[in-house]
C-alpha cells in the first residue's frame, strides 16, 4: 500500500471530522505512529497511519464495515481515520490513546503537520492547499489547540521552575 505525506494524513484527520489543530496533532501523531505507511501492523495488530489496536476495537470497525475484514478495513487511510477519530472522541477529545503523544514522539513532526495545514502559532484561517480531502481549514482558533492542552501547561510550569532554579 501507500506511504501518505503528512499533508495527507492532515487531509484525512479532516475529513473525518477532526478540527483543524487536531487535525494537525493527528498528522504529526500518524507520523510517528506509522510514517505515513498505510499498511503497517505492528506485533499486537495495531493496523494503519494511527496504528488503531484491531482487537481492542474490532467491534467497532465491524459495526462500521460489517463486510470487511478489521484488519484489511483499518488499512484504508479514510476509515483508519474514522475510526481514529472515535477514540479521540470516546477518550473525551484526547490524543493519549496514541503513545506517539503520550511519549511526545510526535513533537518532532509538528512543524511540518503546521506547514502542511496552514495551521501555525495562533494565525490560522488560510485555506490550505496541501489539505488531501480539498476541504478549507476555516478555524480562525485552530492555532490555539495546543493553549488548550493540559501538557503544554505543565511544560511552561517546568519550563519556568528550570529557570528560577538556575537563577537562585
Amino acid at each position: 500500500m501507500a506511504t501518505l505525506s503528512i499533508a495527507q494524513m492532515v487531509g484525512y484527520a479532516k475529513g473525518a471530522g477532526f478540527s483543524d489543530s487536531a487535525a494537525t496533532t493527528m498528522g504529526a501523531i500518524g507520523m510517528a505512529e506509522s510514517g505515513g505507511r498505510t499498511d503497517v501492523v505492528n506485533y499486537l495488530g495495531c493496523t494503519g497511519i494511527w496504528q488503531i489496536y484491531v482487537n481492542v476495537h474490532k467491534a467497532k470497525i465491524k459495526a462500521k464495515w460489517p463486510n470487511e475484514d478489521p484488519q484489511t478495513a483499518m488499512k484504508d487511510p479514510a476509515k483508519n481515520a474514522i475510526m481514529a477519530k472515535q477514540i479521540y472522541d470516546d477518550a473525551g477529545k484526547s490524543f493519549r490513546p496514541w503513545e506517539a503523544y503520550t511519549k511526545g514522539m510526535h513533537l518532532k513532526y509538528m512543524a511540518e503537520a503546521q506547514k502542511a495545514s496552514g495551521v501555525a502559532g495562533i494565525t490560522s484561517g488560510a485555506s490550505s492547499s496541501a489539505n488531501a480531502t480539498g476541504a478549507s481549514s476555516g478555524n480562525v482558533l485552530g492555532g490555539l489547540g495546543a493553549l488548550t492542552e493540559k501538557t503544554t501547561w505543565f511544560r511552561v510550569l517546568w519550563a519556568i521552575a528550570g529557570v528560577i532554579l538556575v537563577i537562585v
